[in-house]
């Protein structure tokens, strides 16, 4: 509000109309790229607020002020912050101690939800394996190899999964263990099946079930009334990734959490002080290991030629600057003329 209100002062000085809402709109346009893109959202709402205090405005021309207002061409960082959907914001704690675990899995199980028995399975079997919430409906398991292998999520447009499914390696697990992944699947496809008959489509129905999910662990996390415990399926994601890298190789991390770099945990997801003994060891494939290994390799070329290319066009252009800069400054010789031949 006060952020608007400073606006509204800037523009009455500028000898503006304070009822004139477009030529106002026009003005805050203007002004915009000079505010923090850190108050986008609370610059929305208060320019809502100044235009609902503004009698003198139908319903009508507010819906187009509004709707203008929110096609304004914010620059990258900046729409997509205004953008941040809730799911990923930075609420959720990155890493989830056994304590507050096993707090949240109480206060899960005695939910009444629908979702309530596939929550408990996503959040041992999301501690143990570190799957992306997405990756669940298309997980499969084989329990003789002790293998589980889902799709990579994020592996398209060339973002940071590699193609294809990945395996993952159950060394030393436990019969209870493998048989949470296999509850999770049995219920997963309960579930989808139910929502299908109900004229659900599967993709719709994974949607619901993985909303349902979150909204299920977030209410377990709010009935125990504890601001610490802020817990989500990506942040159990976060601890799995600390705990395998109190002993496991950068490379094996990368390919059983399905990205393409090591450089990729170690940037963005747990760290080494919030790591605890890891309750099972998982492994990647040596297939899934080739993969990612000739896909670095691949990258590293094509950041060698690019440089290449780079530097060529550096000392092409600087040849072109020396060649301009010569012909600039050497003294330019006429040619004589048929007289002064002559003569």
């Amino acid at each position: 509000r006060s952020t608007v209100q400073n606006l509204r002062r800037q523009y009455e000085a500028a000898g503006g109309d304070a009822k004139n809402l477009s030529a106002f709109v026009g003005f805050c346009e203007g002004t915009f790229p000079s505010l923090m893109p850190a108050t986008i959202r609370f610059y929305a709402r208060s320019l809502e607020w100044h235009f609902s205090s503004l009698k003198v405005s139908p319903d009508e021309q507010l819906r187009q002020l509004h709707c203008r207002f929110v096609n304004l061409k914010f620059t990258t960082s900046a729409r997509k912050q205004l953008e941040l959907p809730k799911r990923t914001s930075s609420i959720p704690s990155k890493h989830c101690s056994l304590k507050k675990f096993e707090q949240i899995l109480a206060a899960v199980s005695e939910s009444h939800s629908q979702y309530g028995h596939l929550a408990q399975t996503w959040l041992v079997g999301g501690l143990l394996l570190g799957i992306r919430p997405c990756e669940w409906p298309s997980m499969e398991i084989d329990v003789e190899a002790r293998e589980a292998t889902v799709v990579n999520a994020k592996q398209q447009d060339g973002q940071r999964a590699f193609p294809g499914r990945r395996t993952i390696r159950l060394v030393n697990w436990s019969q209870d263990q493998i048989s949470v992944l296999c509850d999770a699947i049995f219920l997963h496809n309960h579930l989808t099946q139910h929502l299908c008959l109900q004229g659900r489509t599967p993709d719709n129905a994974a949607k619901l079930i993985c909303d349902g999910v979150r909204e299920c662990i977030r209410k377990a996390c709010r009935s125990l009334k504890d601001p610490s415990i802020r817990v989500s399926l990506y942040s159990l994601r976060h601890q799995c990734i600390s705990n395998l890298r109190r002993g496991s190789w950068p490379l094996n991390i990368a390919v059983v959490m399905g990205h393409r770099v090591e450089a990729t945990h170690r940037k963005h997801y747990g760290r080494v002080q919030t790591a605890q003994r890891p309750l099972a060891i998982i492994q990647a494939s040596q297939k899934d290991i080739d993969t990612v290994q000739e896909i670095q390799k691949s990258r590293a070329k094509q950041r060698a030629w690019a440089r290449r290319d780079a530097e060529f066009h550096a000392l092409e252009a600087e040849r072109r600057i020396t060649t301009f800069s010569q012909q600039q400054l050497s003294p330019v010789v006429e040619e004589p003329t048929g007289d002064e031949l002559e003569f």
